[in-house]
């Protein structure tokens, strides 16, 4: 097994995902913007297997709907970052809808 076999291999047990669904997130491309929030998505899309992830500086930040029920800004960031990943890890394997 390759090591991005062993990698992702617990991913790859999850029905949600499977070897169609890796191969897609292989193939898949995200953009992120230059803030914390974007930081901490780039890094949960590329350990979800994401071919490419770019940075953008100029990019608006996507609105995250769940701010206010934060009270500090590092854990609204990373609230921010994670949510916007998991919206495009759900994007690319179809689960967007369900």
């Amino acid at each position: 097994m390759s090591d991005d076999g062993a990698r992702f291999s617990r991913q790859r047990r999850l029905p949600e995902v499977g070897e169609r669904g890796q191969a897609l997130l292989g193939a898949a491309r995200a953009r992120v913007t230059a803030t914390p929030a974007g930081d901490v998505a780039r890094e949960y899309l590329v350990r979800a297997g994401f071919g490419a992830v770019l940075v953008e500086a100029a990019a608006p930040a996507p609105p995250f709907p769940h701010s206010q029920a934060y009270r500090f800004d590092a854990p609204r960031q990373f609230g921010a970052g994670a949510s916007y990943a998991l919206g495009e890890v759900r994007r690319v394997l179809g689960l967007d809808g369900a």
